[in-house]
């Protein structure tokens, strides 16, 4: 019987989990040349060498004191690069519940409320982590900052919803191009109204009066 060996070259740039080879053994021709084949499958057995990574990794969330029991806050999103079971996340609050205020779906990474919250303390700081089915845990965890807000606060509202300005290409520098009004819904004097834009835009900036 002749044995032969079939030894790996390289994966290449992409890796292919499954593939399949037609293998020809044959005589030499003075043997008669005669040939047989065989069907040849090879499996890639993934090895569990990534962490999951959270993305983002941080959350910044409002809810109203008095927030109703098992509302959701916020879902936290981690991957992993492995496949099959090694692929697979679950999550974990590791820091800032002592209270146990909260919980998180261990599969969805889904955070709720567990219990009604007061002004009494008018932040929570949550630490959640990711972990993988062969044990990695991420090398860093998820920050959930909770913001409790009074139960009677509304958003502001903005004078228009859409705003159209026109500005010279020659404009000089900090030149006014336009001004945008938002009101607070209840009127307090205290309720201070903070601009930004959601997209970074470098050749504009905000002045504020």
């Amino acid at each position: 019987m002749d044995i032969t060996h079939v030894l790996l070259q390289s994966f290449g740039e992409k890796i292919e989990l499954a593939c399949s080879l037609l293998l020809i053994g044959s005589f030499s021709i003075l043997a008669g040349g005669l040939s047989t084949t065989a069907m040849v499958k090879i499996q890639v057995v993934d090895v569990n060498d990534n962490r999951p990574t959270f993305y983002p990794r941080e959350y910044n969330v409002s809810l109203r004191e008095r927030e109703t029991v098992n509302s959701p806050v916020v879902v936290v999103v981690a991957t992993d690069k492995d496949a099959g079971k090694y692929g697979t996340v679950r999550y974990a609050i590791v820091a800032g519940n002592e209270e146990g205020l909260f919980r998180v779906e261990m599969s969805s990474g889904e955070v709720f409320l567990t219990q009604p919250l007061t002004r009494a303390r008018l932040a929570h700081r949550l630490n959640i982590s990711a972990t993988d089915g062969g044990g990695l845990r991420s090398a860093h965890d998820a920050e959930v900052l909770v913001t409790v807000i009074d139960s009677n606060h509304q958003p502001p509202i903005f004078e228009n919803n859409r705003y159209l300005f026109s500005v010279r290409e020659d404009a000089q520098r900090n030149s006014v191009i336009g001004t945008v009004s938002a009101s607070s819904v209840t009127g307090k004097s205290m309720d201070l109204l903070i601009f930004f834009f959601k997209n970074s835009f470098l050749n504009y900036s905000l002045r504020f009066e």
